[in-house]
């Protein structure tokens, strides 16, 4: 109920607001997509390719999507590919 009155204030044509009801997902990926962000930006300042930066973050988030479900069963797949994942 709440998360759709933060939807309602806050969504407009320039700012899309997705509503999740997987929370332990949510949290999980809003947390390791940064240290994945931070592989591939260690990539990039060793001056390694764009490949390599993209290996980096589809390992990332294979073992993203691993740990979660092992912390939490309840995790959803659909959760990865929101904003709050990819």
């Amino acid at each position: 109920e709440n998360a759709r009155l933060f939807q309602e204030m806050f969504q407009s044509d320039s700012f899309l607001v997705e509503t999740v009801q997987d929370v332990e997902g949510a949290e999980l990926c809003g947390t390791l997509k940064n240290v994945v962000a931070l592989a591939a930006g260690f990539v990039k300042g060793l001056g390694y390719g764009s490949n390599t930066k993209a290996a980096i973050m589809r390992a990332g988030m294979a073992e993203m999507r691993k740990l979660a479900k092992r912390l939490y069963f309840t995790v959803q797949d659909e959760t990865f590919f929101m904003s709050c994942g990819l």
